[in-house]
């Protein structure tokens, strides 16, 4: 029979244990070998050893049933380690109840740009493949930056973050390179994965794009204008094909056409002498008569005026109209017609009387 149970969930401790009677003249039946005396279930919380003591007070008749640390062949049993054992009885040991190792560990697996040859004011997307090779979810902040081919610092170009990675996801951030303003050459893009807490592989946080990016400079167009005799040229760099260039002294203004790939970032730097056309107080820049830039870059010196526009490409008519332009005639050779009028009035004064 079985004696009640006393279980200290204070001490994680047990006691449990059953024996047989009789009543003479019989006596109790005998038995040899394991038997079971009672099934244990318990609970662990967080990461250690669960230690497994037999009473010494009945000598070694108590035992566990069981593997050592080495596995049973087929691995369903369970594992006493560090194991006291006689036969296939098992006492004193413990069970491992660590819980899973927590990895945190995140990488740039791909980088990937849709061209690879751009003039000078194009846009490339760069596309970033990342990948939590942890175990459990992450936010990822990745940075994209471009480098000299010939050296130098490297200079940023966007910093984009995921939230709530899951552990074995991919995901990917897409990026612009904007090439406006930089100096034409070859191109090295690299994306960086912070660091996130915990991490201690980081060889994988970085990765650089299999293919270089070569900017070339914009192409440059120049127009020149003859008004009266005199000559003025205009430039338009640009990333556009230009055609149609018109001048138009009538309507003080100035137009060209631009083609370019579909949906790509195509722009114009246009320099107009001041002595062929200005204007006060600003200047009028329509894309297909329609349509003006929000934030055109007007700039200037002595000589010269500078008009820096944007637009997304397909073919677009481009109008910039000033306020003056110059004379039918200039006000010098008008001051020298005034005076030759005046020496003639004289002379003819002069022989009347």
């Amino acid at each position: 029979m079985f004696l009640p149970v006393i279980i200290d969930n204070t001490h994680g401790e047990i006691w449990a244990s059953a024996f047989f009677f009789f009543v003479p003249p019989e006596w109790a039946p005998l038995t040899s070998g394991p038997g079971t005396l009672a099934n244990v279930t318990f609970e662990v919380v967080g990461e250690g050893e669960s230690p497994i003591t037999l009473s010494m007070d009945v000598g070694w008749r108590s035992r566990l049933i069981g593997y050592t640390e080495g596995g049973a062949p087929n691995g369903t049993d369970y594992i006493i380690i560090n194991a006291f054992v006689n036969g296939r009885q098992v006492a004193h040991g413990y069970f491992r109840n660590t819980v899973a190792k927590v990895v945190h560990d995140v990488a740039v697996v791909n980088v990937k740009l849709n061209s690879t040859n751009l003039e000078i004011g194009e846009h490339a997307k760069i596309t970033v493949e990342i990948k939590n090779n942890g175990t459990v979810s992450e936010d990822v902040t990745i940075n994209v930056e471009r480098l000299d081919e010939k050296g130098g610092a490297p200079w940023p170009i966007g910093q984009k973050s995921t939230r709530n990675l899951a552990a074995g996801a991919n995901t990917s951030l897409t990026f612009i390179f904007d090439t406006t303003g930089i100096t034409s050459g070859t191109y090295i893009i690299r994306a960086e994965a912070e660091p996130v807490s915990g991490e201690t592989d980081t060889e994988d946080n970085t990765l650089q794009s299999d293919e270089t990016v070569t900017v070339f400079p914009a192409l440059v167009n120049l127009f020149p204008v003859t008004v009266d005799g005199l000559e003025f040229n205009v430039v338009v760099e640009s990333n556009s094909t230009i055609s149609g260039f018109d001048f138009r002294k009538d309507q003080k203004q100035i137009g060209f056409s631009v083609t370019g790939p579909n949906g790509t970032i195509g722009f114009c730097n246009v320099t107009i002498p001041i002595d062929l056309m200005k204007s006060e107080p600003s200047w009028v820049i329509l894309i297909d008569n329609i349509y003006e830039p929000a934030t055109p870059s007007i700039s200037g010196n002595e000589t010269h005026t500078f008009l820096y526009f944007m637009y997304v490409h397909t073919t677009h008519n481009i109008i910039i109209r000033g306020t003056w332009v110059i004379p039918e005639f200039p006000i010098e050779i008008l001051l020298l017609f005034v005076l030759a009028i005046l020496a003639v009035f004289i002379i003819v004064l002069k022989r009347r009387t």
